[in-house]
C-alpha cells in the first residue's frame, strides 16, 4: 500500500507543476504568470483533500447541533426497559458521506419511546476512504450526555429488568 502511496503523490506533484504552469498560458495572464503559478501551485496540491477539509467542518457543524439524547416527559417513571435496534439514515447534500444511526429505548410496559439518542459517523473525504478500504477509519459524533443520562435513569438497572419478562 505504502508503493501506491507514493507513486500517486508522486504523480499528483507533477499535475499539479504542469497544471500550475499551463493554466496562467490558458488564461492568458501574460506578464503575471509567474505570480500566478505559484499561487496555483499550492491550491492544486490542497486539492485531493478539500472535500476532507469542508466536509469534516460539515460533519462537526452537524454533530454539534444533531448528537442529542432526546428524553420524553414521562422518563422517570419507567420501571423497565427494552432497547429497539438501532435505525442508519444516510444524509444527503454533504460533501463527505454521514449517516447517522438513531438508537431508542422503550418502556417495557407500555412500549412507549422515551428515550432517543442519535449518534452520527463518517468515512471521509475521498482521499482517506480510497486510502483506508470500505471498512476504514469512521470518525463519529456521539451525544456529549448520554452517560450523565444513562446514570439519572439507572438505564442499564431498567434494561436488566426488561429483559427478565
Amino acid at each position: 500500500m505504502s508503493w501506491l502511496l507514493l507513486a500517486g503523490s508522486f504523480l499528483w506533484l507533477t499535475l499539479a507543476i504542469v497544471l500550475s504552469l499551463k493554466i496562467p498560458r490558458w488564461v492568458g495572464a501574460g506578464k503575471y504568470r509567474v505570480v500566478m503559478s505559484l499561487t496555483l501551485f499550492p491550491l492544486v496540491m490542497a486539492l485531493p483533500l478539500a472535500d476532507e477539509l469542508f466536509g469534516g467542518w460539515q460533519f462537526y457543524r452537524l454533530c454539534n447541533k444533531d448528537a442529542v439524547v432526546t428524553l420524553s416527559p414521562e422518563a422517570d417513571q419507567v420501571k423497565r426497559a427494552r432497547q429497539e435496534p438501532e435505525t442508519r439514515r444516510d444524509l444527503q447534500g454533504y460533501l463527505i458521506p454521514i449517516h447517522t444511526w438513531e438508537g431508542q429505548i422503550v418502556d417495557a410496559d407500555t412500549g412507549k419511546v422515551f428515550m432517543t439518542t442519535l449518534s452520527l459517523f463518517t468515512s471521509g473525504g475521498l482521499l482517506r476512504r480510497y486510502l483506508t478500504g470500505p471498512e476504514g477509519q469512521a470518525t463519529s459524533c456521539h451525544p456529549k450526555n448520554y452517560h450523565a443520562v444513562q446514570k439519572k435513569l439507572n438505564l442499564f438497572e431498567l434494561l436488566r429488568l426488561g429483559e427478565q419478562r
